[in-house]
């Protein structure tokens, strides 16, 4: 590991013609594979300088924090105290980027509010005495995720993918009806991987949603092969072809058999907080067992949080995977 970082030098090639060796003190060639090596060791701490470390997701330079405020506060004291916490962590972020030389770019620093309330929260956070951008929407690891949790922009996006990639279906349809076997190598490689994308978040989509998926999944299935006046039922039951949902599943079941094995720390998560859920519960239904916690009747958040049935994303997509 240490000779990545010592005695580097730089070659350029060009059309056959070597230039001469240039040290290279600081920061790495565009595209080459040792600088994201470089970054994530050089910025290994980076998430410690955060109040609540277990709340910060980096990947590489891609920096997301997420802030909750207190379900003990009122909705006023709810946003003075998220404010101040993110306007705290920021100036350690704006420390921690100048001792390590390693500069913020506030044009890319956007944040989202995630809300139920009529009105949108009014949250000022600032970088560097300049005024972060609101975003109704952000863009993170190819997912769109907006205020709403409705992930209709996603939808949207990946909508387009999938109408450009079912044009080219329909030429090669209209040249070969016949040539089933091109038409399927054809969609599992270019018009099934932007449906993938979708299947990790399809169970938290609206039903209308989900339809729109499906009504363009079945769209495909009836011209490549040619089952046009088909119903929707005899097109999964009698003709055996497997649904969308189906197909999901059988990806999600790899994916979650993954997690099983070399995840534990998602199911540690996962487990402390169905934790505090029944620690919660008891305190309040049947013994007080939380020191510092109030005692008597609980506030509308504090019940909600004890009664609710399967409110994490980890539950739903559970339940999704395995359910027929």
């Amino acid at each position: 590991m240490v000779n990545y970082f010592k005695d580097r030098t730089v070659t350029i090639d060009y059309q056959g013609h070597m230039s001469k060796q240039v040290a290279v003190l600081r920061g790495a060639p565009q595209g080459s594979c040792f600088g994201p090596k470089a970054y994530i060791v050089n910025h290994f701490n980076l998430p410690t300088i955060f109040d609540r470390p277990c709340e910060v997701h980096l990947y590489v330079d891609d920096l997301a924090i997420l802030y909750s405020p207190s379900i003990y506060l009122k909705y006023s004291q709810q946003v003075d105290e998220i404010q101040t916490r993110i306007n705290n962590d920021l100036l350690k972020l704006a420390t921690y980027a100048e001792s390590n030389h390693q500069p913020i770019n506030n044009n890319k620093t956007e944040f989202v509010i995630y809300h139920k309330t009529v009105q949108i929260p009014k949250i000022q956070i600032f970088y560097q005495g300049q005024s972060i951008l609101r975003q109704n929407s952000f863009k993170y690891l190819g997912f769109h995720i907006d205020s709403k949790l409705s992930f209709n922009v996603m939808i949207n996006a990946q909508l387009v993918k999938l109408r450009k990639s079912y044009s080219i279906l329909k030429y090669i349809h209209r040249a070969f009806p016949t040539f089933f076997a091109l038409k399927i190598k054809f969609f599992q490689t270019y018009t099934w991987p932007h449906l993938y994308m979708l299947a990790s978040i399809f169970c938290l989509f609206s039903i209308s949603n989900q339809n729109r998926i499906n009504s363009f999944y079945r769209r495909c299935l009836r011209l490549i092969y040619c089952t046009y006046r088909v119903s929707s039922a005899d097109l999964h039951q009698t003709l055996k072809l497997p649904t969308l949902k189906e197909k999901f599943q059988k990806c999600l079941l790899k994916r979650m058999k993954h997690i099983q094995l070399y995840e534990q720390d998602l199911l540690d998560c996962f487990i402390s907080y169905k934790n505090i859920k029944n620690d919660v519960h008891q305190h309040y239904n049947d013994k007080p067992n939380i020191i510092g916690l109030p005692i008597g009747r609980p506030n509308k958040r504090i019940i909600f949080l004890a009664q609710i049935d399967s409110s994490t994303f980890f539950d739903k997509l559970c339940n999704f995977t395995w359910t027929n």
